[in-house]
């Protein structure tokens, strides 16, 4: 979105994509498993210190509804 990219988020140049952070922990206490800009998933993790990843909303659907 404009707010993710005017808060310095990186941007896939290619894809026009940002990467985004999961819940997932990565391979050691200072990383998270995030997606990339591409679409991949990064499951050995990124520096959770870093701000150009950014976050998306989850929320989770009752199936019975």
């Amino acid at each position: 979105t404009d707010y993710a990219i005017s808060r310095n988020v990186y941007v896939n140049e290619y894809t026009g994509a940002c990467p985004w952070w999961l819940r997932s922990p990565g391979n050691s206490g200072f990383l998270a498993a995030y997606v990339r800009g591409d679409g991949c998933v990064y499951a050995n993790g990124y520096f959770v210190n870093y701000g150009d990843v950014g976050v998306r909303p989850a929320c989770r659907v009752n199936p019975e509804s």
